[in-house]
């Protein structure tokens, strides 16, 4: 065989085998990463000097996707609320508050919000899926406003002081003082997160196979654990 048509084949057997074993990411759907479902529910307000509420969670391997809090409002709040997440300060389930932020999701305006208290409703806070979260790492993700909002025109999120609660702990903060823990209260929240691609590789078809065999390249293949000698 001259040199110029094995290398031929060489190249030929390249191309077919880049078809066969070729890879494709699978992107999986996002999936609730922590939560708290609530039990015996209260108002948990922040208006007039509290612009912020929070709560520490753990993480699962995966790209934050979105959070969701229950809201509710009273009065004409102005202004926009946004949710973000930050790294773990404190003790977790005892102190925990915000550190380092990691991520701010797109806003919601507030005038959107129609649930007027005692009603309340299910509010979406989207990311990009850019930050990644690590398994059993503890986080804070808090929902914080901005706009005006005081004693007659406020928010407040759907909470709970259930003994035992979620592992972590609620915080707010306030105007001045910042951000501190409470122990009594979590809020009513889930963290979804994107879980990292599958790759996965398909399996050969037998006329691929075949045709690898044909060229007689005394190679050997090995695809998905099957050894074949040409």
């Amino acid at each position: 065989m001259s040199a110029s048509r094995r290398l031929f084949r060489i190249v030929l057997l390249g191309v077919l085998l880049a078809f066969i074993v070729g890879v494709t990411p699978a992107y999986a759907a996002p999936v609730v990463a922590d939560s708290w479902p609530g039990g015996v529910e209260f108002w948990w307000g922040f208006h007039s000097s509290y612009d912020g509420l929070g709560q520490s969670f753990t993480a699962i391997d995966g790209t934050l996707d979105s959070v969701q809090f229950r809201l509710t409002k009273w009065g004409n709040p102005t202004g926009t609320l946004r949710a973000f997440v930050y790294s773990h300060s404190g003790l977790f389930g005892n102190a925990s508050v915000p550190g380092t932020l990691l991520a701010t999701s797109a806003p919601v305006d507030i005038s959107t919000l129609t649930a007027v208290i005692p009603a309340d409703q299910l509010v979406t806070f989207a990311f990009d899926n850019t930050v990644a979260l690590d398994a059993g790492t503890n986080y804070v993700v808090t929902v914080e406003r901005s706009g005006f909002a005081d004693a007659d025109n406020g928010l407040a999120a759907v909470s709970t002081n259930d003994v035992p609660g979620h592992p972590g702990n609620g915080c707010t903060r306030q105007t001045g003082i910042g951000w501190m823990q409470n122990t009594s209260y979590d809020m009513v929240f889930s963290v979804f997160e994107t879980p990292p691609a599958v790759v996965s590789t398909p399996a050969a078809s037998p006329w691929s196979l075949a045709i690898v065999a044909a060229l007689g390249l005394g190679a050997v293949v090995v695809i998905r654990r099957v050894r074949v000698t040409v």
